[in-house]
C-alpha cells in the first residue's frame, strides 16, 4: 500500500511568508516562501508538498480564517496534513473591502504607509476610530488567546496534527487569562509565554542579522536555523 502523501501547511505573517529574504528579484510581492523556514522544515520532515499561505502584515484573525478556509477548500485527509502556525502581533486586525472585494490586514502604523491613501474613506475612518479605542491590553491579549484556542480546537476536531509558535509576542500568564490558559494544549506550542522565545528574539540572540536596509526581517540562514528549532520540537514531542 502506498504511504499517504505528506503535506506541510504553514501560516503566519511576514516572518512566515519570507519577507525580504531576497534583496533582489522579489517582485511583485516582496517575499519568498520557497526560502522561508517552512520550506526548510518541509524538507527536514520529508514532506511531499509544502503550502505557505502566510501574508506580510497579516493578523491573527487572518491566520485563523485562511487556515480554516484552505483546509475546507482542499479537503485533505487528516493523515496527510501537518499544520504550523506562527502567531503574530496581537494589535493587528482585518477588514473586508466590499468595493475592491479584498481582505485588508491593518496594524498600527499603516496610516503612515504609502498605500493607506488607496483605502476607501470608510476603511480609513474605521481604522482611525479603531486605533482610538484599541488601547486595552486585556482586549488584545484576550483576542489572541481566543484565536489560539479556536485554531487548536478546529484542528483537533478534524484530527489534524499541528504545532504553534510565536513570531515575537508571547502569551501572558497573569491570572486575568487563567481561563484561557487552562484550555491551551501546551504540548503542541513551542515556548508560548515569553517574548524572548519568539522567532525574532531567538534569531537575534543567535546572532543572525536582519536584511540590509530592513531591520526587521531575516535572511535564509536565519530561517534555516528556525526550521531546525521547530523540527527538533516536533520530534521531541512526537507531534508528527
Amino acid at each position: 500500500m502506498t504511504a499517504p502523501k505528506k503535506i506541510l501547511l504553514v501560516n503566519g505573517c511576514s516572518h512566515t511568508a519570507g519577507s525580504e529574504i531576497d534583496t533582489l528579484g522579489v517582485a511583485p510581492h516582496g517575499y519568498s516562501p520557497e526560502k522561508a523556514f517552512g520550506a526548510h522544515l518541509a524538507n527536514a520532515m520529508g514532506c511531499d508538498d509544502y503550502v505557505n499561505i502566510a501574508m506580510p502584515g497579516g493578523s491573527n484573525e487572518r491566520i485563523t480564517r485562511t487556515t480554516i478556509d484552505w483546509i475546507g477548500k482542499y479537503h485533505k485527509p487528516a493523515d496527510q496534513l501537518f499544520v504550523v502556525i506562527m502567531w503574530t502581533g496581537r494589535d493587528r486586525f482585518e477588514l473586508y473591502d466590499d468595493r475592491n472585494r479584498i481582505w485588508l490586514s491593518l496594524c498600527p502604523g499603516v496610516e503612515r504607509s504609502r498605500w493607506f491613501a488607496d483605502f476607501t474613506y470608510a476603511v480609513q475612518q474605521y481604522f482611525k476610530f479603531h486605533m482610538l479605542v484599541r488601547t486595552s491590553d486585556v482586549q488584545t491579549y484576550s483576542r489572541l488567546w481566543a484565536e489560539v484556542i479556536m485554531m487548536q480546537s478546529y484542528l483537533k476536531i478534524n484530527h489534524i496534527n499541528y504545532m504553534f509558535c510565536n513570531a515575537y509576542q508571547g502569551l501572558p500568564e497573569t491570572l486575568d487569562y487563567a481561563g484561557f490558559r487552562s484550555q491551551v494544549d501546551l504540548a503542541a506550542y513551542y515556548q508560548p509565554f515569553e517574548d524572548s522565545t519568539g522567532f525574532v528574539q531567538i534569531l537575534t540572540q543567535q546572532g543572525f542579522k536582519t536584511r540590509a536596509g530592513d531591520n526587521v526581517h531575516f535572511g535564509e540562514d536565519g530561517h534555516r536555523y528556525w526550521a531546525g528549532v521547530l523540527h527538533a520540537f516536533i520530534q521531541d514531542r512526537r507531534l508528527a
